[in-house]
């Protein structure tokens, strides 16, 4: 069995700075999804790291040295929320990207279609 770690752009370019004031990460395959984080990243660096609706091969976050964390899941963790008047900001002009964590892959055969869902409440 081998790990994978996939990344999906969730936002190309943001067009105003935005405050991310809670988040929700739903697995869709619990039985192969380890760990979820959710980056930001400059918009130029989504452009040239996407590859569509499969997204890209990525290890140790979203792929790049300039990528902020704005949020994660394991197992067992409840939605988050922050107090008010604070949270995670993302600004302008840059993109937001999932990294899944999926084990439990067997070589005989493909991996479960998952469909794993990140919920954000923005201010």
């Amino acid at each position: 069995m081998a790990d994978v770690y996939h990344c999906f752009v969730l936002t190309r370019t943001l067009p105003n700075t935005i405050w991310v004031t809670g988040y929700d990460i739903e697995p869709g395959v619990r039985a192969v999804v380890h760990h979820a984080n959710v980056h930001a990243i400059p918009a130029t660096s989504a452009t040239n790291l996407d590859a569509g609706p499969q997204g890209y091969s990525c290890f140790g976050g979203a792929g790049l040295s300039d990528s902020r964390i704005a949020g994660a899941w394991v197992p067992g963790t409840p939605a988050a929320k922050y107090p008010p008047n604070t949270g995670i900001q993302v600004n302008a002009g840059e993109a937001l990207v999932v990294q899944m964590h999926y084990y439990r892959y067997s070589s005989r055969g493909a991996p479960p279609a998952d469909r794993s869902s990140v919920l954000l409440e923005l201010s």
